[in-house]
């Protein structure tokens, strides 16, 4: 499954597209009910940005196209006017493509929906935001349950979005913190330095 990073690398590669009105190609039959293309007809894209392991592309309606890659999802992003086979969904500028493959979470979401997002709201604060507090981290790690190890809460996306198995195996190798650690028995500092 892509982590973070990856989606943090996906939503840069698609900055060309801010700023222009895209043309939306959605013919796959999973995601022709959702009727992307006609809700988004003639809308800039505004902002593209991960949060997580999620990807939000942001129009000037409010309106949020949000895709989560799971296992087997993928964004290919290149030069306009590549075959696209099979994409779920389309984004084409003069300066840019964006197609994204067997994305098992692609939704439109309205700014109400967004805020209210099941996944969306539960996130804590992405592990690359250049603002991450460290000691909120801590403290939202020390609220889950005694029984958890230093493996869970590295996974657990409430207390800090994007981390998934191989970030959290090498935060604990890198720390010679054994995966069972129970966090109840790291004292705080260890806990911020993990």
């Amino acid at each position: 499954m892509p982590e973070g990073d990856t989606l943090e690398g996906i939503a840069r590669r698609m900055q060309p597209l801010v700023g222009a009105v895209p043309t939306i190609a959605a013919a796959h039959p999973r995601t022709a009910p959702l009727r992307i293309p006609e809700r988004l007809a003639g809308q800039a894209i505004t902002a593209v940005e991960a949060r997580g392991k999620h990807l939000l592309v942001r129009f000037d309606s409010g309106l949020v196209l949000h895709s989560h890659l799971r296992m087997s999802g993928r964004w290919t992003i290149g030069a306009p006017g590549r075959a696209r086979t099979g994409a779920w969904i389309v984004l084409t500028t003069d300066a840019c493509e964006a197609a994204l493959h067997k994305g098992p979470v692609l939704e439109l979401l309205t700014p109400a929906q967004a805020r209210l997002h099941p996944a969306l709201g539960l996130l804590g604060p992405d592990a690359l935001d250049p603002d991450f507090d460290v000691d909120a981290a801590v403290a939202r790690a020390r609220r889950g349950p005694a029984e958890q190890t230093a493996a869970d809460v590295l996974l657990d996306q409430r207390v800090l979005a994007g981390i998934g198995n191989v970030w959290k195996s090498e935060a604990l190798f890198d720390r010679g913190l054994d995966p069972w650690t129970r966090v109840a028995d790291l004292d705080d500092a260890a806990l911020a330095d993990l």
